[in-house]
C-alpha cells in the first residue's frame, strides 16, 4: 500500500500544527498554564499523532502520543512539572526534525533524533492524577469519538442516487459517518465539488482506520439515496517523484475557497477583456482598443493584488522561534531577558519574512551575549535584574520597519575603533572622518568582532555582516544607534514585497535607471541658483526643509552621471530634474537628465558580477523589453 502520494499533505498539515503548538508553548513560560492552552496543545499533538500513525511514521506518533498523554493529565488536574515550556519545546524541536526527515521521501537516511530519550523525559514528567480526578471538574471529554491510529488504507467508492434532490449533501453525510471511524486522508474529487450543482453523486473517499471492512459497510448502510457503496484496497501506485531542488520540503500555503473564487473571477474577467481587445484590434477600432487595454490592465492589477495578499504573512508566524531562541540563550549565558514583541500582526511577503529570520537571530544573539548584562551587574547599575529586548514592527507605506532595541550596556565606540585599527578594517584618518553611525556600522564588516574571546554564542566575527548582507539583498537597509549604559537600537527598513515595486524610470548619459518611489519625497525642476557646489560636493537649498528659524537648510545633491563614474557635474547651467528622497534616515537629492515616467516594475535579482555593486539593488523589466537597473539611494554616492 503506497502512502507516498499523501506525503506532501502530511508534511504541510503537521508543520501547521507544530507552528501553532509553538505559539501556545510560548505562553506557558513562567505562568500557570491556562485551560485553553492545555486543550489547544493537546489537540495539536493529538492531530500529529493520528496523521503520523496513518502514514506509518511510528517515531513521530510515539512522541506525539507521549506529549498528548502529558497534556491530557494536566487537563484533568495534574500539577504541571517545572520547566514545562522547555520540555514541550524540546518535543516540538524533535517532532519538527522528524517531519523534515520524513519529507525526504524514499531518500530518507538515518534518523538522528533520539526519540526514545525525549519520550522517556516526557513520560517521566507526567504528573499523577489527583485523588478523585480533576479538582472540582469532570475529566475532559475526548476530542473525537475514535482517535485515528495506525490502520489500513481503504478506498470507499460512493454513488448517490441520480434522482436524489441534494446529492452533494447526501455525499457529505457519508463522509461524516466515515470520519468517525478513522482519518480521511483524501477524496476524489475534492470535497468542494459537493457544493457544485453539477456534482454527479460519485466520490471516492480514502479512509485510514483500524476498523474491519464490515464495520465500514455497516456505518453507512442506513443512509437514504445511497445507490452504491463499495470498500476496497487502493490500487498500487508508483511513488511520488521527488523534487530536484536541494530543499527537502516545498513551501506551501493554504488558501481560502473564497479567495480562490475571487482569483477565478479575475481570470474570467481578463479572458473576457482580452477577447474584447482582440476584436477591437481586428476591426481596427483604436478607441475601443485603448478602452479594452485599460480594462485588461485593471484586471491584471486586481489579480496581482490578490496574489500579493495571498503571499503576505504576519510577523507573528516567526515569533515562537524568536522567543525560544532568547530562552535558550538565557539558559546558556545565565542571564535573564524578557522578549517583548509589538506589531506582530504586521504582514510581510513570505519571502521577506523567511529571509529576515537569520538576521534577527544574529541580532538577538548579540543583544543577549554582548548587550544585556548579568543580573548582578544590572542591579549594581540601578537596573532591574531582568533585561528587556523589544522588537517593534510597523508599516510605513510600502515599507516595513523592524526595530530591535535592548536596555543593556550599549556599544562602545572607542572599542569598535580600536578593533577596527587592530584588524586593519580602517585607518586612523578614516576613523576620524566617521560619524557615530558609520563607526557603529563597522561591526557589519565580515570578520569584525570586539569580543575578547570566542564563546558558544558569539565572538567568531560572523553575524552582523550576515545581517547587513541579507537585508541589503532584500533591497532594505540597516541603521544602528546606541547609548552607553542605556542600550542599543537596530533598525531594519524592509520592502513589503520584493516582486513588484513602484518606481520612477529616469535617464542619464549612462542609460535608463529606476528609483524606488517609496523613498522619493518629491520630484521637482531645480534652477541653478538653488544649487551650491563646495569641495565636499553639491548641495540643494530647500525652503521646505526650514527648521522654524527662517533659515534654509541644505541637503546633499548627487548627480547620477557623476555617481556612476562620470565627470563631476558642478553647478548646472540650466534647470535640472531632481528627486528628493529620504532613505534609511538620510535625506538627499538625485539629479537626472530626464524623468521618463512613474510606473510599477517587475524586480529581478542581479547575477554576477553586478550583484557585487551595492549601488544597484536589482533590475526592472520594462514594457519594451529593455532593462533598467534599480538604484540603491543609500549606497549610491559611496559605491
Amino acid at each position: 500500500m503506497d502512502m507516498e502520494k499523501y506525503l506532501d499533505l502530511f508534511v504541510s498539515e503537521a508543520t501547521e500544527h507544530i507552528q501553532a503548538a509553538e505559539k501556545e508553548a510560548g505562553r506557558l513560560q513562567g505562568v500557570a498554564p491556562r485551560p485553553e492552552s492545555l486543550n489547544a496543545l493537546f489537540r495539536h499533538f493529538h492531530s500529529i499523532k493520528g496523521m503520523a500513525a496513518s502514514m506509518g511514521f511510528g517515531e513521530i506518533a510515539s512522541l506525539s502520543h507521549a506529549v498528548e498523554d502529558l497534556f491530557d493529565r494536566l487537563r484533568k488536574g495534574g500539577a504541571p512539572p517545572g520547566m514545562l515550556a522547555d520540555l514541550v519545546m524540546e518535543a516540538l524541536d524533535s517532532t519538527s526534525a522528524m517531519v523534515a526527515w520524513a519529507a525526504i521521501g524514499e531518500q530518507r537516511g538515518k534518523l538522528t533524533v533520539d526519540t526514545a530519550a525525549i519520550i522517556d523525559r516526557v513520560r517521566a514528567n507526567i504528573p499523577p492524577l489527583p485523588a478523585g480526578g480533576a479538582l472540582g471538574e469532570k475529566p475532559a471529554a475526548p476530542l473525537l469519538e475514535l482517535e485515528p491510529a495506525a490502520g489500513r488504507l481503504w478506498q470507499c467508492l460512493v454513488t448517490i442516487d441520480a434522482q436524489a434532490e441534494f446529492p452533494g449533501a447526501r455525499a457529505a453525510l457519508v463522509i461524516r459517518r466515515l470520519q468517525k471511524l478513522g482519518q480521511i486522508v483524501g477524496t476524489t474529487p475534492e470535497r468542494e465539488a459537493l457544493q457544485n450543482p453539477q456534482f454527479d453523486g460519485r466520490i471516492t473517499v480514502d479512509l485510514v482506520t483500524e476498523r474491519p471492512e464490515a464495520a465500514i459497510l455497516s456505518a453507512v448502510k442506513d443512509l437514504l439515496d445511497l445507490k452504491r457503496f463499495e470498500v476496497r484496497e487502493p490500487p498500487a501506485a508508483p511513488p511520488a517523484p521527488l523534487s530536484d531542488t536541494s530543499d527537502s520540503t516545498q513551501a506551501t500555503v493554504r488558501i481560502a475557497t473564497a479567495t480562490l473564487d475571487r482569483l477565478l473571477d479575475s481570470i474570467s474577467a481578463m479572458i473576457t477583456r482580452r477577447g474584447a481587445l482582440a476584436e477591437a484590434i481586428r476591426t481596427r477600432e483604436l478607441h475601443k482598443a485603448r478602452e479594452g487595454l485599460d480594462k485588461l490592465s485593471e484586471s491584471i492589477n486586481d489579480l496581482r493584488g490578490q496574489v500579493m495578499l495571498i503571499r503576505l504573512m504576519p510577523f507573528d508566524n516567526i515569533t515562537p522561534r524568536l522567543t525560544r531562541m532568547v530562552r535558550d540563550l538565557c539558559r546558556k549565558t545565565g542571564k535573564r531577558v524578557a522578549l517583548e514583541i509589538v506589531g506582530a500582526d504586521v504582514s510581510l511577503d513570505r519571502s521577506v519574512l523567511e529571509e529576515i529570520i537569520d538576521p534577527i537571530n544574529h541580532i538577538l544573539r548579540n543583544a543577549v551575549d554582548h548587550g544585556i548584562e548579568p543580573p548582578a551587574t544590572r542591579e549594581l547599575a540601578g537596573k532591574g535584574a531582568e533585561g528587556v529586548i523589544r522588537i517593534d514592527v510597523s508599516r510605513e507605506g510600502d515599507q516595513v520597519l523592524v526595530a530591535i532595541e535592548d536596555d543593556g550596556k550599549g556599544m562602545d565606540g572607542d572599542s569598535i575603533k580600536a578593533a577596527a585599527l587592530a584588524g586593519g578594517f580602517a585607518t586612523e584618518a578614516e576613523l576620524a572622518a566617521m560619524d557615530e553611525q558609520q563607526v557603529l556600522l563597522l561591526t557589519t564588516i565580515p570578520g569584525f568582532s570586539t569580543a575578547p574571546k570566542v564563546t558558544e554564542v558569539s565572538g567568531r566575527g560572523v553575524g552582523m555582516d550576515v545581517v547587513r548582507t541579507r537585508i541589503e539583498a532584500l533591497h532594505g537597509h540597516i541603521s544602528i544607534s546606541s547609548r552607553r549604559g542605556k542600550g542599543t537600537r537596530l533598525m531594519m527598513t524592509l520592502p513589503l514585497t520584493v516582486a513588484v515595486i513602484d518606481a520612477f524610470v529616469v535617464e542619464c548619459q549612462a542609460g535608463l535607471f529606476a528609483v524606488p518611489a517609496g523613498a522619493v519625497a518629491r520630484v521637482e525642476s531645480v534652477e541653478p541658483a538653488r544649487i551650491s557646489t563646495t569641495l565636499s560636493g553639491s548641495f540643494l537649498a530647500s525652503q521646505e526643509e526650514a527648521d522654524g528659524t527662517g533659515r534654509i537648510t541644505y541637503i546633499p545633491l548627487v548627480h547620477l552621471d557623476e555617481a556612476l563614474g562620470g565627470t563631476p557635474a558642478g553647478r548646472p547651467a540650466a534647470a535640472v530634474q531632481v528627486l528628493a528622497y529620504q532613505a534609511n534616515g538620510a535625506r538627499g537629492a538625485l539629479a537626472v537628465d530626464r524623468i521618463r515616467e512613474r510606473r510599477e516594475v517587475v524586480v529581478k535579482p542581479l547575477g554576477p558580477p553586478l550583484e557585487r555593486l551595492r549601488r544597484y539593488s536589482g533590475a526592472a523589466l520594462l514594457d519594451d523589453g529593455s532593462v533598467a537597473l534599480i538604484l540603491d539611494l543609500v549606497n549610491l554616492s559611496g559605491a
